[in-house]
């Protein structure tokens, strides 16, 4: 266990989180139970397995439920509704790695039901979300709401927060299917919207 916990650190040195996170595994399946073992796959939570997305955030109300894999981490790309204030170079934050240095992963102008539109690129089976919001300027994600499309043309509304936190656990109690996922602000007065990471958990087709 330890011998795999320190190639694997190596490896989290020369930025490879992939492959440093298969060998934090093998280091937990080796010794699950012991001191080492338990302590190496604590620092591999923290250095790779939350950058990659692979683990949920300690106290997730998802966690333990059946969520299916990470349907947003590789094969998902949005849209805004516009772009004031944005910079491109943090886009894939939203979706995989560490957080943008910024605080967000995306900025809209000040409009009216700002929002974005994410693909998932094929009709999906969508049980759960974990959308994090900036630190700073939480306010601004008041009446976050999640829409769901096949099309991208037709919308049902699936959920909408019921105050402004940190991050949100959404649990779908009926998986929804969709391919299209418009997260976004529900309210008429314009407002900026911004946020850290999006991650979407169900099945694919």
């Amino acid at each position: 266990s330890l011998i795999l916990g320190a190639k694997a650190t190596a490896l989290v040195k020369q930025d490879k989180l992939s492959e440093a996170w298969v060998l934090f595994e093998e280091a937990k399946a080796t010794d699950p139970e012991g001191p080492n073992g338990k302590a190496i796959w604590r620092y591999g939570v923290r250095v790779a397995g939350r950058p990659l997305r692979a683990v949920l955030p300690d106290g997730s109300a998802l966690n333990g439920k059946e969520l299916g894999e990470n349907l947003s981490r590789d094969h998902a790309t949005f849209s805004m509704s516009s772009s004031q204030h944005d910079n491109p170079e943090f886009h894939g934050s939203l979706f995989s790695g560490p957080s943008s240095p910024s605080g967000f992963a995306f900025h809209t102008g000040s409009e009216k039901d700002a929002h974005i539109v994410i693909d998932l690129h094929g009709e999906c089976e969508v049980r759960a979300l974990l959308i994090t919001n900036r630190e700073s300027s939480r306010d601004r994600a008041e009446s976050l709401t999640l829409w769901s499309s096949i099309d991208g043309k037709e919308w049902q509304k699936q959920w909408q927060a019921k105050e402004v936190l940190s991050s949100w656990d959404i649990f779908l109690e009926q998986p929804v299917k969709a391919r299209f996922l418009k997260v976004g602000l529900d309210r008429k007065t314009p407002e900026f919207f911004h946020l850290n990471a999006v991650d979407i958990y169900g099945k694919r087709s």
